[in-house]
């Protein structure tokens, strides 16, 4: 009767330590899914300061480039198209007499 008492007290001792165990498995989880979480929003936030940073870039390196070539107005289209003129006829080559 000792030992069958000892026994069930040893279960559930055990069973408590499991669920101790559950309890810290799921913090520490838990707490790795914050800290993924946390560097992934940082990681994302970097990239995006540095697409902006490249974007700005290259927005004034266009910039300077337009204002080097002098841009000049667009010529304005005519409002009604002319057809292209075909190509000439090729000439006639002369025959030698015989």
């Amino acid at each position: 009767m000792k030992q069958t008492i000892t026994f069930i007290l040893a279960l559930l001792m055990a069973g408590a330590a499991m669920a101790q165990d559950d309890n810290t498995y799921e913090k520490q989880k838990q707490q790795m899914m914050e800290r993924y979480n946390q560097m992934k929003g940082q990681t994302r936030q970097k990239y995006d300061d540095a697409r902006k940073k490249a974007n700005e870039e290259y927005a004034a390196f266009m910039e300077r480039a337009w204002q080097r070539m002098g841009v000049q107005p667009a010529e304005a289209k005519p409002k009604e198209p002319t057809p292209p003129k075909p190509p000439a006829p090729p000439a006639p080559e002369a025959k030698p007499k015989t």
